[in-house]
């Protein structure tokens, strides 16, 4: 596994692009990465969606390697506003034309989702913590406040 957080890769600077440069390294960084990404049977990515598309650091690993990745599935785990469907869209563009071999299902996961995951349990005892009273009191009007409306029976 990898996380592009830990990673301190450089923007690409070699004159000769990825496709020519076969397997050269500017560092040491670049090397380990290389060397993780080829002995690898294939991968799955898993991105936020940032402004309709991936993130800068996950299109700076691929913009690094090309053999390493050339002939190797991928797969795609998108989260965000739409479950990260047009970051992975792009990513399937960019893929194709380092010779990899996307999946073609992938699992997306609404924004939603994840703000309900990561915040629903906390939320829910802050807001039982705040109320202090019983929800009977809750109900009552409040002084200034608008009265509640009730709907006649018939």
């Amino acid at each position: 596994m990898v996380d592009l957080r830990d990673l301190t890769l450089p923007n690409y600077d070699l004159p000769t692009p990825p496709a020519m440069a076969f397997r050269q390294y500017g560092s040491d960084v670049e090397q380990g990465l290389g060397e993780r990404l080829d002995a690898a049977d294939g991968f799955i990515v898993i991105t936020n969606e940032f402004n309709h598309g991936y993130s800068a650091a996950l299109k700076n690993v691929l913009d690094h390697y090309f053999i390493e990745l050339s002939h190797k599935p991928i797969a795609f785990l998108g989260y965000g506003n739409v479950g990260g469907a047009r970051a992975i869209e792009q990513l399937r563009q960019v893929v194709i034309e380092l010779d990899m071999v996307p999946i073609k299902y992938s699992v997306n996961i609404p924004g939603s989702a994840v703000l309900r995951y990561s915040r629903g349990r906390r939320r829910r005892r802050g807001v039982r913590a705040a109320r202090g009273a019983p929800r009977a009191a809750a109900r009552e009007p409040q002084p200034g406040g608008p009265t509640p409306r009730r709907r006649a029976r018939a």
